[in-house]
């Protein structure tokens, strides 16, 4: 559809937002419902005590991408074959990036200016909704108590994202084993400001 409009296919899209929000899986659901593969790489690998073993991360995972669709001068090697990768001299609409990041202020300017990482969507910490509806999907393969109040507990979880709730039914799950017992309940009260969770 783009190209019969003439109209460039995005190469980059930027998922910013605080820690633990869930900008990776976001990521993932949206190669899945778009029914492609998902290639993903880490910023850890970016940077490798080897010269040059950043920048061949990018361009092995890019070569990946491609053939399943048919510090100091080590960062700059690095950024330099993302930002090649991203123009798509060959065959630019293969290989579409979402990138994500806590920290977007940071960034290199090469990597925003149109074109490239031009797309940037803000995701936020979870509402009460959202909370309740996280604390569900966690907790579905556990046996959770069928008593267990989750907009109680997503009320109480304000500013939480969701690897904090995926935490709260992890330890509820820990804490059933521990005391033997067949059933997971939490029980979240405001103390002092903070949140205490008990199992």
């Amino acid at each position: 559809m783009h190209r019969r409009r003439g109209v460039k296919i995005p190469g980059g899209i930027l998922l910013c937002g605080p820690p633990g929000v869930g900008k990776t899986l976001l990521a993932k659901a949206v190669a899945g419902e778009a029914g492609v593969n998902f290639f993903s790489i880490s910023a850890s690998q970016f940077v490798e005590i080897y010269v040059g073993v950043g920048a061949s991360h990018v361009r092995t995972l890019y070569q990946e991408a491609k053939e399943m669709g048919s510090g100091g001068q080590e960062c700059d090697a690095t950024l330099i074959q993302l930002l090649v990768c991203l123009d798509g001299f060959e065959g630019r609409g293969e290989v579409i990036t979402i990138a994500s990041t806590n920290r977007p202020d940071i960034l290199d300017p090469a990597l925003v200016r149109p074109g490239r990482f031009d797309r940037n969507i803000y995701i936020p910490k979870p509402g009460l909704i959202g909370r309740e509806e996280i604390l569900k999907v966690h907790a579905r393969r556990k046996p959770m108590a069928e008593d267990v109040d989750y907009v109680a507990v997503a009320s109480v979880t304000n500013g939480m994202v969701g690897a904090d709730l995926a935490n709260i039914i992890e330890v509820a799950a820990i804490n059933m084993m521990r005391d033997g017992r067949t059933e997971a309940y939490v029980l979240c009260n405001i103390i002092n400001g903070y949140v205490k969770v008990t199992n």
